[in-house]
């Protein structure tokens, strides 16, 4: 059972500790509950945010950011922390669930929370959509927080980049660097997985959250940004969610939807496309009994693309493969898909005709016939 210490005397009415007291938050650590070989790691964190003033934490509701905010929820004064929140159109559906999820129970715990709204296709500079297009977005939308942490008169502002992140391609961070916003988590060394494990002895549903990255990596680089193109591809997406599958990215390259998923999500379509295969043929069988010459179509839906397409190694990365579930699909429980592999041998499905109907009626001109693995660092590329 999870217990709380309020390590602060101010907290209780009382005087903050004064330095060279003696008084550290390592004792009152030991009363909460730290995964097994953990406890040291998490003592440098604490011990690094207990050195700020005061602090505004970049909260998306994400893995990361929540991690950081549950840390100083537990260990410090809630008035030296208050959670910003920018709210955008790039934010995926299950991120804004995971927030306002996450967002209730810190105010149980005390925090505050500020709502901005910053639209970032308001910046020619993101809807251009180059290589780096993250800097620019992150940039802008750090500025907001940065500013509104100003005007609450804090001291530093914090965000959830992690050890993970040190060697990917992350144009963002400059942008953080260049803002004066701190990363305590790379800081101290804890990965992805540390954090879920911690969230979860500490009750927090988000530990489970797959990585999502923002809506903006599924379009081409290059290809213009648009508010019609993100609303199809979170329709899509959402349907999937809705079929089960947790982890998911429905590029959308040029109007052409192509789906990948995890290991897990591949069998669930799998599934599926056995089942309509059964369907149709018994159907078949039926109307070959009555000596019907009825026949049923089994030809693609709308304008979907055949070729099979393979995504480059040095792509924009956009999130690791977290949280995914089941094991790796077999030849068995994976259909060959003209060759049986992408991706250098990773596996692929075929894509159910009522996932490939859905995605067209959710706006998407056209439906890649096949999903694929999805892969670390994995991102839409501009096709030949």
């Amino acid at each position: 059972m999870e217990t709380c210490i309020d390590i602060s005397a101010k907290a209780h009415g009382g005087d903050e500790p004064d330095e060279g007291s003696g008084l550290s938050a390592v004792p009152a650590q030991t009363a909460i509950p730290v995964p097994h070989g953990l406890q040291r790691k998490l003592d440098s964190l604490v011990d690094l945010l207990l050195s700020y003033k005061s602090m505004a934490i970049g909260f998306s509701g994400g893995v990361d950011s929540t991690f950081l905010a549950a840390v100083c929820a537990r260990f410090l004064p809630a008035d030296r922390v208050t959670l910003i929140h920018l709210d955008t159109p790039l934010i995926g559906t299950p991120e804004r669930a995971s927030f306002e999820r996450e967002r209730e129970r810190f105010a149980r715990m005390g925090l505050q929370t500020i709502c901005l709204t910053e639209n970032p296709l308001e910046h020619a500079s993101v809807t251009a959509n180059p290589a780096d297009r993250c800097y620019h977005c992150k940039r802008a939308a750090f500025s907001s927080v940065v500013t509104e942490a100003r005007r609450q008169g804090l001291a530093v502002v914090l965000e959830g980049s992690n050890a993970d992140d040190a060697g990917d391609y992350r144009p963002g961070m400059r942008a953080v660097r260049e803002l004066g916003v701190q990363s305590p988590l790379m800081e101290t060394g804890w990965h992805k997985s540390e954090e879920r494990e911690v969230l979860k002895l500490w009750g927090h549903e988000v530990w489970s959250l797959p990585a999502g990255a923002c809506l903006a990596t599924r379009i081409p680089c290059g290809e213009t940004l648009t508010q019609k193109k993100l609303k199809v591809v979170r329709a899509c997406e959402d349907y999937l969610h809705e079929l089960g599958i947790a982890q998911v990215r429905v590029r959308l390259d040029n109007g052409t939807a192509r789906v990948s998923t995890d290991s897990a999500g591949l069998n669930v379509l799998q599934r599926l496309s056995t089942k309509e295969a059964d369907v149709e043929g018994a159907t078949r069988r039926v109307a070959a009994g009555k000596g019907s010459d009825a026949e049923v179509c089994t030809g693609a839906v709308g304008e979907r693309a055949d070729d099979e397409r393979d995504d480059t190694a040095n792509e924009r990365a956009d999130g690791e493969r977290d949280g995914a579930t089941g094991s790796e699909p077999t030849s068995s429980s994976i259909a060959a898909c003209s060759n049986g592999v992408l991706h250098a041998g990773n596996p692929c499905a075929p894509l159910p005709r009522q996932v490939m109907d859905a995605l067209l009626a959710n706006g998407a001109t056209a439906v890649d016939l096949t999903a694929r693995l999805y892969l670390h660092g994995e991102t839409s590329v501009v096709l030949p």
